[in-house]
């Protein structure tokens, strides 16, 4: 009987400490200006240990362009259906979005630093066909997902006694 392991020695850092401070290098500098020392200098995770976990850096980059789009996504769905009003969900969803893309004087303070696609992914975009296409279909959720949840806040205020 043969057990199954994986190559290497166990990770020894948190993955999602590390994912957070990637996001949070890109967020701050965009893709080309960060660099892969950059990100291993600020995770403390060696460059073969950074590749074995989250891929290239355009693989992390891309990776964190989806999931801010599908955690805004998630956001403005619950902000909208969250309320019986829909003018209460909808002003729910803006004030929302004003505290994540307000940038403050400080960012070194965690402040939000703005739209993490939109502040980082068009400048990538001309030069690099990968990222455009991920920031074509970004837009477009985004574009798809308001009309389809304020339409669903409409028919269940119609309802509603």
């Amino acid at each position: 009987m043969s057990t199954s392991r994986t190559r290497g020695r166990p990770r020894l850092f948190d993955k999602d400490a590390a994912l957070t401070t990637i996001q949070r290098i890109f967020w701050e500098n965009g893709y080309s200006a960060t660099s892969l020392d950059q990100i291993s200098a600020e995770t403390k995770i060696n460059r073969p240990s950074l590749y074995a976990t989250f891929g290239s850096k355009k693989d992390m980059y891309i990776k964190y362009l989806e999931h801010f789009a599908e955690m805004m996504g998630k956001r403005t769905e619950a902000a909208i259906l969250s309320e019986t009003d829909i003018s209460r969900g909808l002003e729910k969803v803006f004030m929302q979005a004003m505290e994540i893309y307000r940038p403050k004087a400080s960012k070194s303070d965690g402040s939000p630093m703005g739209c993490f696609v939109t502040c980082t992914a068009p400048s990538e975009a001309g030069a690099d066909e990968e990222i455009k296409k991920v920031l074509k279909m970004v837009l477009d959720r985004i574009d798809q997902i308001m009309p389809e949840t304020v339409e669903t806040a409409i028919k269940g205020q119609k309802s509603q006694p």
